[in-house]
């Protein structure tokens, strides 16, 4: 009798992954990531901004309240030139904003999650931070020098602001477009750009402090899902050349050192601009005053300097000329 064996059966077992909760964790995390990556990109430079402007507003209504109590004229009643007016005012300033870097540069380590802010050498955004508070605090100067009636002030503490916050959110964008382009370095950005915007971005203390925030993101990352490995930004990243070996761009110290001669460059300008727009005050110099020798040269013994229209000065001496009395 013949025996029937059974047909053998196969199972396929297939198993299919199904996502975790560490997974899931994972893309919230990137996801998150990806979002402080473009809230850094064309959010922080204008934020930071904001906040420098502050004190320079406030250095523009303080010098229009005194222009307006005549502490200007006072002080050549004894004497005293405009540069020791205009220099008090930059000691003051740079005082103060030394301060406020300090402090910022260190919320900025202790309280954000942006690498670029907490893995960064503390000295790093202190010095950046004090020398766009600088530049930013000797344009509100300039402004000053021109104005001194409240509604032209109120006017020029609007354009200041407006402007470099607008500035600083425009250039941010183009710059987060660009690297998300994979520009080799924040100034190939502009490298078709005309001379005129050149020239006109290279005046603006904005522009400069977004390179630095530019370089300094490059080596750190935004976040930790950078996908270059992110690393601390040290001093000696500092005075390094920033961009690709084959394409590089100014250190970011080389751009500290654009912040601070755009300073000195502006308190000459309000210097200048001081004396030529003060005719409320009845003693504007003419407008080619730095090309006089008598401006320059010390008065003769017992003779004061007096300018075309100083009144109070013709009355305090009866032989008192234009030029000397």
């Amino acid at each position: 009798m013949a025996s029937v064996s059974a047909p053998a059966s196969t199972f396929d077992l297939s198993l299919a992954s199904f996502a975790t909760s560490s997974s899931g964790g994972r893309q919230e995390q990137q996801q998150r990531n990806d979002s402080l990556d473009i809230l850094f990109r064309y959010a922080a430079a204008p934020l930071v901004t904001i906040g420098v402007l502050t004190q320079s507003i406030v250095a523009l209504q303080l010098i229009a309240v005194e222009k307006r109590a005549g502490l200007m004229g006072q002080m050549r009643l004894v004497g005293l030139h405009e540069s020791a007016y205009w220099l008090s005012w930059l000691a003051l300033v740079a005082a103060t904003a030394l301060v406020a870097a300090v402090v910022a540069a260190a919320a900025m380590a202790l309280i954000t999650e942006f690498r670029p802010f907490s893995e960064v050498s503390f000295g790093v955004h202190a010095i950046a931070l004090w020398c766009y508070s600088l530049a930013s605090s000797a344009l509100a100067m300039v402004m000053a020098s021109v104005v001194r009636r409240p509604r032209w002030v109120n006017m020029a503490s609007f354009t200041l602001f407006a402007g470099a916050a607008m500035s600083s959110l425009v250039f941010s964008a183009e710059a987060g477009d660009g690297a998300a382009d994979g520009a080799a370095n924040w100034y190939d950005i502009l490298s078709q750009s005309s001379w005129g915007k050149r020239i006109v971005l290279s005046l603006l203390p904005p522009f400069h402090y977004g390179k630095i925030l530019s370089e300094i993101s490059q080596i750190t990352g935004i976040t930790s899902s950078a996908a270059a490995g992110p690393a601390q930004y040290t001093m000696s990243d500092f005075f390094q050349e920033a961009g690709a070996a084959g394409n590089p761009a100014p250190s970011a110290f080389f751009s500290c050192l654009v912040l601070l001669a755009l300073c000195v460059g502006y308190i000459g300008l309000a210097w200048y601009l001081g004396q030529v727009f003060t005719a409320d005050l009845g003693a504007a110099r003419p407008f080619y005053f730095p090309g006089l020798p008598s401006y320059w040269a010390p008065p003769p013994p017992g003779l004061q300097e007096a300018l075309e229209g100083d009144t109070l000065m013709e009355v305090r001496s009866p032989h008192c000329t234009v030029a000397h009395c």
